[in-house]
């Protein structure tokens, strides 16, 4: 099977969430937050994904997983590589190198590398078929200009840190 890609989605194998702190792993997590299944996130038998439109959204959706034992990045001969979870953007796949996922930029969907793509598996609702996209170019003039009229105290972190 395979898992649509919307927007920026958080990719996290089953087999992790099994190895996280969320008491029961995968079924506990079904019992917890089961009705927003197929809305706020999808999986196939192997994947699991939850999306979100902003960055920001996804940095806390990967600061959350990481609160909960998993490794999100890793960094292997100087290079940054996602390990127990990836994101992966609606247009250019895995933000960072991700070795067990394999990506369909044509049909905007993802499955785990050794398996066969198989059905998609997505949101109960597609939506806009082609979201916007707007390059990091434009955002970062986007930013300035939202930010013009602030009096400096704003702090310097990159919000696509995670990238």
């Amino acid at each position: 099977m395979a898992v649509k890609i919307k927007f920026l989605s958080v990719v996290v194998p089953i087999e992790n969430i099994n190895k996280s702190s969320i008491e029961e792993g995968l079924s506990g997590l079904l019992k917890q937050f089961g009705g927003g299944r197929g809305k706020s996130f999808w999986l196939d038998d192997h994947l699991y994904v939850e999306f979100a439109m902003s960055p920001i959204d996804v940095q806390a959706s990967v600061e959350k997983w990481e609160s909960l034992g998993l490794t999100p990045r890793i960094e292997e001969g100087g290079q940054r590589m996602w390990q127990d979870l990836c994101v992966v953007d609606f247009y250019q796949g895995p933000t960072l190198p991700c070795r067990w996922l394999t990506f369909d930029p044509n049909a905007h969907m993802a499955w785990k590398s050794g398996a066969a793509p198989g059905a998609i598996v997505g949101p109960d609702s597609e939506g806009d078929q082609t979201p916007l996209f707007i390059p990091s170019e434009k955002m970062a003039e986007m930013a300035r200009f939202a930010t013009s009229g602030l009096d400096g105290n704003v702090e310097a972190k990159p919000w696509w840190k995670f990238w």
